[in-house]
């Protein structure tokens, strides 16, 4: 059992800085919508903003980007997620 956590400790250390920005990007850009109500079904549309609903990731890159709003004396920040 040692060696697996070795060898895979030793194969997630290989992978370059690179590779982490290629997959953020490929689970953020790219991205499609449609919308179905009732018998309707709109025609499929990209999205401009946001990640998949009900990601894993989700929660994570929201804090991620609401963690550096600025804020000042005499103002209240709310910030609101529905996934």
């Amino acid at each position: 059992m040692t060696r697996f956590l070795k060898a895979s400790y030793t194969k997630s250390a290989n992978i370059s800085q690179k590779s982490h920005v290629q997959l953020l990007a490929s689970y953020l850009l790219n991205q499609k919508f449609v919308v179905h109500y009732g018998e309707a079904t709109s025609d499929v549309k990209p999205t401009a903003a946001g990640v998949p609903q009900g990601s894993v990731l989700g929660p994570l890159l929201y804090l991620l980007y609401t963690a550096d709003i600025p804020s000042t004396k005499n103002t209240t920040i709310a910030t609101f997620a529905d996934d």
